[in-house]
């Protein structure tokens, strides 16, 4: 079988390289770049967010970028804007997680 995927994978660079639609062969064995892992759809001590709102239990919105690890009370002015990756029950429970609390 993996003769055949040579043969095709070679002949499929011939045709590409006689129109002019290929630079560089490919290799069969070549594994694609695996893409960046979205950000889990729960922290631990959270639970998921429903859309833009959290529960009535949990209504702390937590959010998580590539360098922090944000929550947002209810007593925010932006609290209302922001789409939650996570929610808390208390602040407590969200700093517990490694979150800080939002300046705005």
């Amino acid at each position: 079988m993996r003769e055949r995927v040579a043969i095709m994978v070679g002949l499929l660079v011939l045709l590409l390289a006689a129109c002019g639609g290929a630079s560089a062969p490919a290799t069969p064995d070549a594994t694609p770049t695996p893409a960046a892992p979205a950000p889990s759809p729960t922290v631990a001590g959270s639970v998921p967010s429903e859309g833009a709102n959290c529960p009535d239990s949990h209504p702390i919105k937590g959010n998580v970028t590539s360098t922090n690890r944000i929550y947002y009370p209810p007593d925010l002015l932006s609290y209302g804007r922001i789409q939650p990756e996570a929610c808390f029950a208390t602040p407590t429970d969200a700093e517990a997680a490694g979150f800080r609390r939002a300046v705005r």
